[in-house]
């Protein structure tokens, strides 16, 4: 039995009509596109995603049906994921396409009940609303620079009419006045095409001819070329009104759409990234679902989801249904069409798959794309292609088409098409071999750079037309295609291009094949190699051409001198010790005590004793190229049990091997900087090489290294031996005694909660060192203590912390700062920044460093502190003990914002003298509040004057606003002017405070003008408007109108009359000044006789549309004769406007 026999559909004789590719516009009375479609609907596999979408798009669109809006559609899925087929098939069941036989599309397409019962009621409920229409194509057939142009042209083209917009509606009107039968007629008699002619309508004899002979009223041949030409001009960039006028008219009656689908293929390719075509998108999805009547459903596709790019995005508020398509799905589709096998022909395959599957779970393995147990539920389905070639060619195509189209195997139907096709003569178990896709996909890889043409001569040369021809072809195919998949790390699956994995991708007799190749395919690599066909790279073959061979002799040629040069080699591997110890101990992290203080690790590789540092615990690597193991456990115990410092050892282990990973790596890097950037496709390609040795290289060097590390020794001072697996076990397992032997003082800060003390210190609480458990004398607290006496005459923050982080203290610099801030506050201390008193409340913690500290006087007595509290609470400031200082600070700055209020800029009286005050503030801690004591009778007397000056300018202030307000709005008055003076007085004299209070009577006489004036002008506006409804009343123009035009023209003209305003109060007067000013008001007055003048105008116009206003000449008359001469002048010109129609003067 033959594979031909297993198909359902017989592969010699199936025509994939549309190459696996849908192309959706519309098909016209193409019979080759009618064909395809019809292929195209009895191949389609109407379930999983493609149900579930067709299902979806339908019920969204039924149940939109007479609401405000119908909500469009985006059908989104990769290259070649079916989209453009499921949207083709969609428009074609939307309507029932009928075929010359009478078949219909829902006839030709297995549907499930669902679907068909949606498609029923679509055209039960079209009925009533003038049927079904639709219409697809593609946003990037039109104008790329105009949006509205571009759909307009696919809703043109959808409807066979012209792209040109005006010649488009030159045919509309053509139909919609019954003419277009009788001009095409009159034009065909004269050998002329009406769609040939309209290209060239405004120039068009022929056609001003046939229209004329079609509808004689036009008169003349040039009356009606001029018609053309004016009636219809060029429209560049339609409105979207035009846009949706355009939709009515070619798929509706002009008025209403009918139940209409509009399909717009590629909306994202022609968007690309560009947002302004995604808002022009959105606003037309916009407009069309909503002021359509809900009749239009658009359907938009795209390769992304909307939520994925930023241009995509602004199409999510009108996109509401959305159908995501997947490789799945076109699995399913391949698997029922092109690979749709007989059911009575499955047990054979079956039996097949298992006599064969010691030889199919022998394919690819120690790799990603090995066999599975998955696979053998994809045997019959797939079969003639194995699950493990499948993944191969999606590695392939992924990494050979950086554009995306051909970036799925399971979307390339064409691909398997020709595979069912290549195979269908061979006898049941022959299957596809890997290297068929490469004469498939190879044009394609030479257009787009990725296959040079050296290497596709040198696999085409091979065909000799001889079996071993063809072999030797098929094994420089695979090389080159493996050549192509990722080597690096978490992108390598592992597919090498040597014997074995040649050997597993070739057979394609499952039966016969293996025992043949793994005797021919060694012989035929070695021969291949030996001709200069292909190369050997470590234990995997690679294509060589002219161009690569000259790349691997200098490769060759550099290695070759690396490897005599021992000084470099010992250099290189130094540096690379270096780096991978510094890489092997990323994982180790010091901490000490039971604050898990952080601590730092140094490490030199060096045959010389590093120097210490006071802060870090120092690790000594020396490498056995160098020293031995004897003489560093020597140097570990001479060091001595106290000693941190910390001795390792890496051994000297894989020497040979290493050597050799060297002298690669340095020439791998040696030939590409030498050669550069590669220009030509064979100079990449064989760059591309050398770049693989540079990473077989780099890679063995990393598993050597690690071995290395992993032998490593380590031991504390004393010689005591380190425990632990890797380098970083070992560091870590010695840090504690290392840590404990450099900072022996350490415990007497070693606790977590210093940073709770800091932050109850800078509050003020002088218990704060409750926090670390001590509930004691704040300066015998043992770090306390260090720290007054380190300071002595004083000290900068920065050295003190320097002096207690370092050996032998390493304390947490919470700690350190804790005990400054409490001492601040409890008055043992005082600090200054910049020469400038600091209390531990207001110093922020990063300005410690720059801060500077001195030993306090001494604290003040109970009777002192009782005053100062007392003091303090005259501006409500709460005094607790212990926390004078910062009471004192807040008093300071309460007692300079009570001096602010107390005076200002004018009319205010001047502020008071605060020197006395900011002075105070340069002092601190006890300082402080001495003399604050001192001058708390003077400072009691300024308070009482500044708060009785502060009461009375914040009660009169009001007053003044009002007064300031009511002068701004009285300009122009004789009362403003008489006022303004006397506020200027007060201004400048700083009399805010004066006594009498000068404000309440100014206030009442500019209220008294304003009121006055506002109230005549109202009065004068009552009676203007009352004059224009006289004149109106009057007109015979206007009692001829409706009272609907009346109504409009009042709106229109603004001819309503305002509401009179309230003014008897202050405030009525100022909301009718702020609603309208004066000046407002004599403009309106001003405007109303004009308003009517434009209201009888419009009347005019309304009665005579036709009417031409004639505008009368000016001019300046001195004499009778003038005069005459104007009236002359007028009557001509009124005369000669008559002619052409009524006229209005």
């Amino acid at each position: 039995m033959t594979n031909r026999e297993l198909y359902f559909r017989d592969p010699t004789t199936l025509e994939l009509l549309n190459n696996g590719v849908s192309k959706v516009s519309e098909i016209g009375h193409d019979e080759r596109q009618i064909q395809t479609l019809r292929f195209e609907l009895e191949t389609f596999v109407c379930d999983g995603e493609y149900a579930r979408g067709l299902e979806r798009i339908l019920k969204a669109y039924l149940a939109g049906l007479g609401q405000p809006e119908q909500k469009a559609v985006w059908v989104s899925g990769f290259f070649g994921s079916g989209k453009s087929h499921l949207v083709k098939v969609l428009r074609y069941l939307w309507e029932d396409y009928r075929f010359a036989d009478g078949a219909t599309a829902r006839s030709l397409v297995k549907l499930p009940s669902e679907i068909s019962d949606l498609l029923k009621e679509l055209s039960t409920r079209s009925k009533p609303l003038g049927g079904l229409r639709a219409a697809a194509g593609t946003l990037g057939a039109g104008s790329m620079d105009n949006v509205r142009l571009a759909f307009v042209q696919l809703v043109l083209r959808s409807a066979g009419l012209p792209e040109d917009l005006a010649h488009a509606k030159f045919i509309l009107w053509l139909r919609s006045s019954g003419l277009e039968a009788a001009v095409t007629a009159a034009l065909m008699a004269n050998d002329c095409s009406l769609m040939e002619e309209v290209e060239s309508m405004n120039y068009s004899v022929p056609l001003a001819e046939a229209l004329l002979a079609a509808d004689p009223k036009y008169g003349t041949l040039p009356n009606v070329q001029e018609v053309i030409r004016t009636g219809w001009p060029e429209i560049t960039s339609p409105t979207i009104l035009q846009t949706l006028e355009i939709m009515k008219q070619v798929y509706g009656d002009g008025d209403q759409l009918p139940c209409t689908l509009l399909v717009v293929d590629e909306v994202q390719q022609f968007i690309g990234e560009k947002i302004p075509r995604a808002n022009d998108v959105q606003e037309i999805a916009e407009h069309c679902s909503t002021d359509l009547g809900s009749r239009l459903l658009i359907v938009g596709t795209g390769q992304s989801a909307l939520n994925t790019t930023p241009s995509l995005q602004r199409l999510q508020a009108r996109f509401f249904v959305r159908v995501q398509l997947s490789d799945t799905d076109v699995e399913s589709v391949i698997r029922k069409t092109v690979l749709r096998k007989k059911p009575e022909q499955e047990a054979a395959i079956s039996r097949c798959m298992e006599a064969n599957q010691g030889e199919l779970a022998r394919h690819l393995q120690d790799t990603r794309l090995a066999a599975n147990h998955d696979d053998e539920k994809y045997f019959v389905a797939d079969y003639p292609l194995l699950p493990t070639r499948r993944r191969f060619w999606e590695k392939v195509l992924r990494n050979t088409d950086h554009s995306g189209t051909k970036a799925q195997l399971r979307s390339q139907m064409q691909v398997v098409f020709e595979a069912t096709r290549e195979t269908a003569a061979a006898a049941v178990g022959s299957v596809v071999p890997a290297d068929f896709i490469y004469d498939q996909i190879s044009t394609d890889l030479l257009n787009s750079g990725e296959l040079e043409r050296e290497y596709d001569e040198i696999i085409r040369k091979q065909r000799d037309g001889t079996p071993e021809g063809t072999l030797r072809s098929s094994l420089c195919a695979l090389i080159f295609l493996i050549g192509k998949l990722p080597r690096t790390p978490g992108a390598d699956d592992g597919v090498r291009a040597n014997a074995e994995t040649l050997v597993d991708l070739l057979v394609s007799d499952l039966k016969t094949d293996r025992p043949k190749l793994e005797q021919k395919v060694p012989a035929m690599l070695e021969d291949l190699v030996k001709t200069g066909q292909l190369m050997a790279v470590e234990k995997e073959f690679r294509l060589q051409t002219k161009e690569g061979a000259r790349w691997t002799h200098d490769f060759n040629r550099r290695r070759a001198s690396a490897l005599s040069d021992e000084e470099r080699i010992n250099s290189k591997r130094a540096e690379l010790l270096r780096t991978g110890a510094k890489q092997a101990l990323k994982p180790v992290t010091l901490k000490q005590g039971t604050s898990n203080q952080a601590r730092k690790l140094a490490f030199e590789l060096s045959s010389s004793r590093p120097g210490s540092n006071s802060d870090e615990v120092s690790l000594w690597l020396r490498d056995g190229w160098s020293d031995d193991e004897k003489s560093i456990l020597n140097d570990a115990r001479a060091a001595g049990v106290d000693s941190p410092m910390l001795f390792g050892y890496l051994p000297r282990l894989h020497h040979e091997e290493l050597r050799q990973a060297i002298a690669s790596q340095i020439a791998a890097q040696e030939t590409l900087d030498a050669h550069g950037t590669a220009a030509t496709p064979e100079a990449i390609e064989a760059r591309k090489a050398v770049e693989t040795h540079l990473e077989v290289a780099a890679h063995r060097i990393q598993d050597l290294l690690g071995q290395i590390m992993g032998g490593s020794k380590v031991f504390l001072g004393g010689g005591q031996e380190a425990n632990g697996i890797e380098l970083a076990d070992k560091v870590q397992d010695s840090a504690d005694n290392a840590l404990e032997r450099l900072f022996p003082q350490f415990s007497e800060a070693d606790h977590g909660n210093w940073g709770l003390v800091v932050t109850k210190a800078r509050g003020g609480d002088v218990g704060a060192l409750a926090q670390v458990g001590y509930p004691g004398d704040v300066t015998k607290h043992p770090v306390c203590r260090r720290v007054l006496d380190l300071i002595g005459a004083g000290k900068k923050g920065k050295d003190i912390r320097e002096f207690f982080k370092s050996a032998p203290y390493g304390w947490p610099q919470d700690a350190i700062d804790g005990a400054l801030y409490l001492m601040l506050v409890a008055g043992n201390l005082r600090a200054t920044v910049n020469g400038n008193p600091a209390q531990a409340q207001t110093l922020p913690q990063n300005q410690v460093g720059v801060a500077s500290f001195y030993v306090d006087v001494p604290p003040l007595n109970v009777q002192q502190r009782l005053d100062l509290k007392a003091l303090f609470q005259k501006l409500s400031v709460t005094t607790q003990n212990g926390k004078e200082s910062e009471a004192a600070a807040q008093f300071l700055q309460k007692l300079l914002a009570l001096a602010e209020s107390a005076g200002g800029e004018a009319p205010r009286p001047e502020a008071p003298d605060t020197r006395e005050v900011r002075d105070l503030q340069l002092l601190s801690g006890n300082s402080q509040l001495l003399e604050l004591h001192k001058q708390k009778d003077s400072l009691t007397a300024d308070l009482t004057a500044w708060k009785k000056s502060a009461d009375a300018i914040a009660k009169r202030w009001p007053e003044w606003q009002s007064l300031a307000g009511f002068q701004a709005f009285a300009g122009g008055l004789p009362e403003g002017d008489a006022c303004a003076t006397s506020i200027a007085a007060i201004t400048l004299d700083r009399n805010l405070l004066a006594d009498p209070d000068p404000l309440p009577e100014l206030i009442k006489q500019l209220t008294t003008a304003l009121r006055g004036a506002l109230g005549k002008l109202q009065d004068d506006l009552a009676a203007a408007f009352a004059a224009g409804q006289e004149k109106l009343a009057a007109s015979d123009l206007w009692s001829r109108l409706s009272d609907e035009q009346h109504a409009t023209l009042i709106t229109t003209c603004q001819l309503t009359p305002p509401a009179k305003a309230a003014i008897g109060t202050d405030e009525e007067i100022r909301a009718a000044l702020h609603a309208r000013t004066l000046a407002d008001r004599h403009n309106l007055l001003d405007a109303v006789p004009q308003r009517f003048s434009r209201a009888l105008e419009e009347a005019s116009a309304l009665l005579e549309p036709e009417a031409v206003r004639v505008v009368l000449p000016s001019r300046t008359i001195h004499t009778a004769a003038e005069l005459d001469q104007w009236l002359a002048d007028t009557r001509e010109l009124a005369e000669k406007q008559l002619k052409l129609g009524p006229i209005t003067l």
